[in-house]
């Protein structure tokens, strides 16, 4: 009983932590940050691929697009955790469902574009790709199906996308 009550504690404790962090200061400017960019990458008829996202250099050697860099490494590395811990049995997926389902609903649609073209053109798999990835946080997704999605600043929905059985 007591290692039941305090593995269900602690997944309570991880789940909730992770919802606090997502909704730091630094990470809502990362995600506005990466939405932004992805949103610039979709409308481009080029491949949105992550290794020419972090490859990219200026004419110093730096890499040209440090801010964009950090803010998709942040949050897909944030969905990419919550796949791990989820992976190992350390996440309340209840609670999850209530606190992550609709900012996933999102965020899986907006980054299609870049984990459709990574996978297909790259033969490096980072790790921010990996919670998009069909069937890693699917249970996010239950009940959300027929919902609509709305693009920013009160324009129609969008239309029903393939991945979002």
């Amino acid at each position: 009983w007591h290692f039941h009550h305090t593995t269900a504690r602690e997944r309570v404790r991880l789940t909730t932590e992770l919802f606090s962090r997502y909704n730091s200061r630094d990470m809502v400017a990362y995600r506005a940050a990466a939405w932004k960019y992805a949103e610039e990458k979709n409308s481009e008829s080029t491949p949105f691929r992550y290794s020419e996202v972090w490859s990219r250099t200026d004419d110093r050697g730096n890499i040209a697009t440090v801010e964009e860099v950090v803010a998709l490494s942040q949050v897909g590395g944030f969905w990419a955790q919550l796949f791990a811990l989820d992976s190992q049995g350390l996440i309340e997926r209840k609670l999850a469902r209530k606190l992550f389902s609709y900012q996933y609903h999102y965020w899986r649609r907006h980054l299609s574009k870049l984990v459709k073209d990574t996978e297909e053109h790259d033969r490096d798999q980072p790790e921010v790709i990996e919670g998009f990835r069909p069937g890693r946080l699917e249970w996010l997704l239950e009940g959300r199906q027929e919902l609509p999605m709305y693009r920013l600043g009160a324009q129609p929905p969008l239309p029903p996308h393939s991945g979002d059985a």
